[in-house]
């Protein structure tokens, strides 16, 4: 899980070029059904909630 705290909920701002690198498979986030692997920028993880819940989703 990660969480934005004291960010308003959609801006990106406040991360800059902070990455959360991942686990090897896919990762599919519960919230918007995106599905991500590798490096991700937290911009694109909590762009639209100000927190993440990500589930291992092997395709």
């Amino acid at each position: 899980t990660g969480s934005r705290s004291g960010r308003e909920a959609g801006s990106g701002s406040g991360w800059g070029a902070t990455t959360l690198t991942l686990p090897a498979g896919s990762w599919r986030e519960l919230l918007t059904g995106g599905v991500f692997t590798g490096r991700i920028p937290l911009t694109h993880l909590l762009g639209q909630y100000p927190v993440s819940l990500l589930e291992r989703h092997d395709i």
